[in-house]
Protein backbone atom coordinates (compact mmCIF):
# COMPACT_ATOMS: atom_id res chain seq x y z
CA UNK A 1 0.00 0.00 0.00
CA UNK A 2 1.63 2.87 -1.29
CA UNK A 3 0.51 6.07 0.22
CA UNK A 4 1.62 9.49 -1.61
CA UNK A 5 1.25 12.86 0.08
CA UNK A 6 -2.57 13.82 -0.24
CA UNK A 7 -3.27 10.73 -1.93
CA UNK A 8 -5.02 9.57 1.06
CA UNK A 9 -8.18 12.76 0.98
CA UNK A 10 -8.74 12.36 -2.33
CA UNK A 11 -12.24 11.05 -2.27
CA UNK A 12 -13.20 13.47 0.77
CA UNK A 13 -15.94 14.49 -1.39
CA UNK A 14 -17.47 11.15 -2.19
CA UNK A 15 -19.18 8.69 0.08
CA UNK A 16 -19.98 5.12 -1.17
CA UNK A 17 -19.71 3.22 -4.51
CA UNK A 18 -21.89 -0.08 -5.63
CA UNK A 19 -20.70 -2.04 -2.39
CA UNK A 20 -23.52 -2.55 0.80
CA UNK A 21 -22.41 -0.14 3.62
CA UNK A 22 -22.53 -0.75 7.41
CA UNK A 23 -24.17 0.66 10.32
CA UNK A 24 -22.31 -0.26 13.63
CA UNK A 25 -23.16 1.31 17.73
CA UNK A 26 -20.34 1.97 19.94
CA UNK A 27 -21.29 2.84 23.53
CA UNK A 28 -24.03 5.30 22.38
CA UNK A 29 -22.44 6.57 18.96
CA UNK A 30 -23.77 5.08 15.52
CA UNK A 31 -21.34 5.14 12.55
CA UNK A 32 -21.78 3.83 9.26
CA UNK A 33 -19.21 2.37 7.08
CA UNK A 34 -18.56 3.00 3.36
CA UNK A 35 -16.20 2.25 0.65
CA UNK A 36 -14.64 4.17 -2.02
CA UNK A 37 -13.25 1.81 -4.60
CA UNK A 38 -9.67 1.11 -2.88
CA UNK A 39 -10.79 2.52 0.71
CA UNK A 40 -13.62 3.22 3.20
CA UNK A 41 -14.75 5.76 5.30
CA UNK A 42 -15.85 5.87 8.75
CA UNK A 43 -18.57 8.32 9.20
CA UNK A 44 -20.48 9.53 12.32
CA UNK A 45 -23.85 9.57 11.98
CA UNK A 46 -26.66 11.34 12.01
CA UNK A 47 -24.31 14.53 10.69
CA UNK A 48 -22.44 12.33 8.47
CA UNK A 49 -18.94 13.87 9.39
CA UNK A 50 -15.82 12.17 8.79
CA UNK A 51 -14.33 10.03 11.33
CA UNK A 52 -11.55 8.37 9.75
CA UNK A 53 -10.53 7.55 6.26
CA UNK A 54 -8.64 4.32 5.74
CA UNK A 55 -5.07 3.40 3.68
CA UNK A 56 -5.43 2.74 0.17
CA UNK A 57 -5.68 -0.58 -0.74
CA UNK A 58 -4.38 -2.15 -4.09
CA UNK A 59 -7.01 -3.76 -5.31
CA UNK A 60 -11.31 -2.45 -5.36
CA UNK A 61 -13.09 -3.26 -2.18
CA UNK A 62 -15.50 -6.03 -3.21
CA UNK A 63 -16.80 -6.41 0.37
CA UNK A 64 -17.02 -4.82 3.77
CA UNK A 65 -18.45 -5.73 7.08
CA UNK A 66 -17.97 -5.14 10.67
CA UNK A 67 -18.30 -6.73 14.18
CA UNK A 68 -18.12 -4.67 17.05
CA UNK A 69 -15.34 -2.21 16.25
CA UNK A 70 -13.58 -4.49 13.47
CA UNK A 71 -14.11 -3.68 10.17
CA UNK A 72 -13.39 -7.18 7.45
CA UNK A 73 -12.78 -5.49 4.11
CA UNK A 74 -12.28 -8.32 1.06
CA UNK A 75 -11.12 -7.13 -2.34
CA UNK A 76 -9.68 -10.51 -4.67
CA UNK A 77 -8.65 -13.19 -3.19
CA UNK A 78 -8.00 -11.17 0.75
CA UNK A 79 -9.58 -10.34 3.61
CA UNK A 80 -8.54 -7.68 5.70
CA UNK A 81 -9.24 -7.39 9.43
CA UNK A 82 -8.76 -3.89 11.11
CA UNK A 83 -8.99 -2.12 13.92
CA UNK A 84 -9.99 1.14 13.32
CA UNK A 85 -7.21 2.06 10.81
CA UNK A 86 -5.00 -0.50 12.08
CA UNK A 87 -4.40 -3.90 10.20
CA UNK A 88 -4.87 -6.67 12.74
CA UNK A 89 -4.85 -9.87 10.39
CA UNK A 90 -5.03 -10.67 6.23
CA UNK A 91 -5.99 -13.79 5.11
CA UNK A 92 -5.30 -15.16 1.17
CA UNK A 93 -7.58 -17.63 -0.42
CA UNK A 94 -7.17 -19.83 -3.64
CA UNK A 95 -10.49 -18.26 -5.05
CA UNK A 96 -11.83 -14.77 -6.35
CA UNK A 97 -14.47 -13.63 -2.74
CA UNK A 98 -17.88 -12.87 -4.48
CA UNK A 99 -19.10 -11.62 -0.20
CA UNK A 100 -18.67 -10.99 2.80
CA UNK A 101 -20.87 -10.78 6.03
CA UNK A 102 -21.32 -11.50 9.55
CA UNK A 103 -23.58 -13.72 10.63
CA UNK A 104 -23.63 -13.64 14.66
CA UNK A 105 -19.68 -14.25 15.89
CA UNK A 106 -19.53 -15.94 12.35
CA UNK A 107 -17.64 -14.23 8.93
CA UNK A 108 -19.40 -15.78 6.28
CA UNK A 109 -16.96 -15.97 2.94
CA UNK A 110 -18.78 -16.90 -0.80
CA UNK A 111 -16.26 -17.48 -3.35
CA UNK A 112 -16.44 -18.24 -6.75
CA UNK A 113 -15.41 -21.81 -6.34
CA UNK A 114 -19.19 -22.36 -5.53
CA UNK A 115 -18.22 -22.81 -1.23
CA UNK A 116 -19.06 -20.67 1.62
CA UNK A 117 -16.84 -21.20 4.09
CA UNK A 118 -17.22 -19.98 7.93
CA UNK A 119 -14.56 -17.83 10.13
CA UNK A 120 -14.92 -17.23 13.70
CA UNK A 121 -14.53 -13.49 13.92
CA UNK A 122 -12.04 -12.83 16.56
CA UNK A 123 -9.18 -15.24 15.26
CA UNK A 124 -10.35 -15.49 11.65
CA UNK A 125 -9.73 -19.33 12.17
CA UNK A 126 -11.70 -21.69 9.94
CA UNK A 127 -15.14 -23.23 10.85
CA UNK A 128 -16.77 -24.95 8.65
CA UNK A 129 -16.39 -24.91 4.52
CA UNK A 130 -20.01 -25.19 2.65
CA UNK A 131 -19.53 -26.39 -1.22
CA UNK A 132 -23.07 -25.60 -2.74
CA UNK A 133 -22.55 -27.28 -6.32
CA UNK A 134 -24.81 -23.89 -8.15
CA UNK A 135 -23.14 -21.17 -9.62
CA UNK A 136 -24.06 -19.00 -6.52
CA UNK A 137 -23.36 -14.96 -7.71
CA UNK A 138 -24.08 -13.36 -4.04
CA UNK A 139 -26.36 -14.02 -0.69
CA UNK A 140 -28.11 -12.20 1.59
CA UNK A 141 -29.32 -12.65 5.25
CA UNK A 142 -32.47 -10.56 5.73
CA UNK A 143 -32.08 -9.10 9.42
CA UNK A 144 -35.55 -9.90 10.13
CA UNK A 145 -34.81 -13.68 9.50
CA UNK A 146 -33.22 -15.95 12.04
CA UNK A 147 -32.72 -18.95 9.77
CA UNK A 148 -33.21 -17.79 6.25
CA UNK A 149 -30.91 -17.14 3.72
CA UNK A 150 -31.37 -15.58 -0.16
CA UNK A 151 -28.68 -17.29 -2.72
CA UNK A 152 -28.17 -15.12 -5.89
CA UNK A 153 -27.72 -16.91 -9.71
CA UNK A 154 -27.37 -14.75 -12.71
CA UNK A 155 -29.30 -16.36 -15.42
CA UNK A 156 -30.31 -13.75 -18.29
CA UNK A 157 -32.43 -15.28 -21.40
CA UNK A 158 -32.48 -12.94 -24.99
Amino acid sequence: MENYPLELFRNIGSYYDDNIYCVYQIDKSYYLITSNINSFKVLSLPDLKIVSISPIFENKITGICNFNDYVFISFDNKIIKMHYNHLIQEISFDFIILNTMILDKMLLVLGNNQTISLYESNSLKLIKNIYLGKNIKNVYHPKGYLNKMIFFSYIFFF
